[in-house]
């Protein structure tokens, strides 16, 4: 049970830290406003809110993630955009949802398969 909650806790963390780093102009979103962050604030308390934010976020993945996973992810705080990064050169908003969706769907279903993955007797043929 712990290896599959941190396994989720992995995938939604780094579609999060992904998704921080497009609004901030790395996935062609320049200019826009992540629906959590307030209009209000000023842009220097921005900029410093969304490093807090990133390297929380890179500290909660380090331990659940493999060297070369973190590391890729660091990377990305060194491009311009999130398209330069070799693994997320079509890499949406709205795809890594829908992967993120399916990496948990996979692993939920995973949780439940049984132990001996021949079918129930009623459907074997």
């Amino acid at each position: 049970f712990i290896i599959m909650r941190n396994n989720l806790n992995r995938i939604l963390l780094r579609q999060q830290y992904l998704e921080i780093l497009s609004w901030q102009g790395g996935g062609g979103q320049k200019f826009a406003f992540p629906p959590w962050q307030l209009l209000a604030v000023s842009k220097t308390e921005k900029h410093e809110s969304v490093v807090e934010n990133l390297l929380s976020l890179l500290n909660r993945l380090q331990p659940l993630c493999v060297p070369e996973e973190f590391n890729s992810l660091c990377q990305c705080l060194t491009l311009n955009r999130l398209d330069e990064h070799p693994s997320l050169g079509s890499w949406t908003v709205s795809q890594g949802r829908v992967q993120c969706f399916a990496e948990i769907r996979s692993a939920l279903l995973l949780s439940d398969a049984p132990a001996d993955p021949s079918p129930p007797a009623l459907l074997r043929l």
